[in-house]
């Protein structure tokens, strides 16, 4: 496993994203439709339907592209990353993504009353990034792409190393938080209870 930290390079002519027309080195687009779900829940006081969404079309490019971390360049295999870069949202946008919420999930945020979602994310060239891979040697040289291991931990983001670690402490901080207050609640109602 490597881990390296640069700005992208293109190894052929720049992509155009299916929805946005933006030049970028990579990109992973979706189109989502919002669908009655065939059950219904019964509430008690009233019979209430659930919709969901369902992906019509998605799009994601395969071609190898570079990291130069100052010193060299080297080859990314984008196959099985987990690939957190800018999103760019289409033209007939019902929910978008924000930036800052990319890597932990999706939190929708509801712009018009349109059934249709069209959201890509991008890697633009020349954008600074944060790789974690797998380093393998083929006939074209070297390469990192994603560990066999399914188990191993592997992405690509456009955020720093430091500001991922932040988030995440900032998460566990916040759940253990969580945790705590709703202990003392379960406590201190127990107690009352006595």
């Amino acid at each position: 496993m490597v881990e390296v930290k640069g700005k992208l390079v293109a190894a052929c002519p720049l992509f155009k994203a299916p929805y946005s027309g933006r030049e970028c080195v990579f990109y992973h687009a979706i189109r989502q439709d919002l669908i009655e779900k065939a059950s219904q829940r019964i509430d008690r006081r009233r019979n209430r339907t659930e919709y969901g969404y369902l992906t019509i079309e998605e799009f994601r490019s395969e071609a190898c592209f570079f990291i130069d971390d100052g010193s060299a360049r080297i080859a990314v295999d984008p196959k099985g990353l987990k690939i957190y870069g800018h999103r760019v949202v289409g033209g007939d946008t019902s929910i978008i993504n924000p930036e800052e919420d990319e890597l932990f999930g999706p939190k929708m945020v509801r712009k018009s009353s349109s059934d249709t979602i069209r959201e890509e994310q991008i890697l633009a060239p020349d954008r600074r990034v944060y790789l974690l891979g797998e380093l393998v040697f083929d006939a074209n040289g070297p390469c990192i792409c994603a560990p066999k291991d399914a188990n191993t931990t592997s992405l690509l983001s456009i955020r720093t190393e430091e500001t991922i670690l932040e988030e995440l402490g900032d998460k566990a901080r916040n759940y253990a938080i969580g945790i705590t207050v709703t202990l003392l609640i379960a406590a201190g109602t127990f107690a009352f209870s006595w």
